[in-house]
């Protein structure tokens, strides 16, 4: 076994933990990349269906992903709006663009909705990894399928 094989094996990095629509979806990418020769016949038919629901659920990640991205910039404009029609304590006038700007970024509600946003993108980048991965693994497993019809 390959170096890198060990560490994916017992790597944190391959437990997949994405939740969506109130569903935690977990599972170990090792594990389910994993291919038997004595079951290949019967991976080739279900494997369709785990990409499927991968493919599935990235569309499904994509779509909030694209929802927080606008939320995030909603909450930005409306808070930096709201920044720059207020007047300054310290001056007694309107705040300027950087000082509305950097108080609409440090404040609690634009940081958890880059939060949100942030944690959507990184499932989403797993999910494009899952799927490539799944990819692979349906070339390797229709090319040792080929193989065994060639040896008998």
């Amino acid at each position: 076994m390959s170096r890198l094989n060990k560490y994916a094996e017992k790597s944190s990095l391959m437990q997949y933990d994405i939740t969506y629509g109130g569903k935690r979806y977990r599972f170990n990418l090792y594990e389910e990349l994993q291919v038997k020769d004595k079951s290949i016949n019967s991976q080739l038919k279900s494997s369709p269906s785990s990409y499927s629901f991968l493919t599935q659920l990235r569309s499904h990640i994509i779509y909030e992903l694209d929802l927080l991205e606008a939320a995030k910039v909603r909450t930005y404009n409306r808070l930096y709006k709201g920044y720059k029609g207020k007047k300054s304590k310290a001056t007694g006038r309107l705040n300027s663009d950087d000082l509305a700007k950097a108080l609409a970024e440090s404040s609690k509600e634009y940081k958890h909705a880059v939060h949100a946003y942030l944690k959507m993108k990184f499932d989403k980048n797993q999910l494009d990894n899952a799927c490539k991965a799944f990819e692979s693994r349906a070339f390797l497993i229709q090319t040792l399928s080929a193989n065994l019809r060639k040896e008998v």
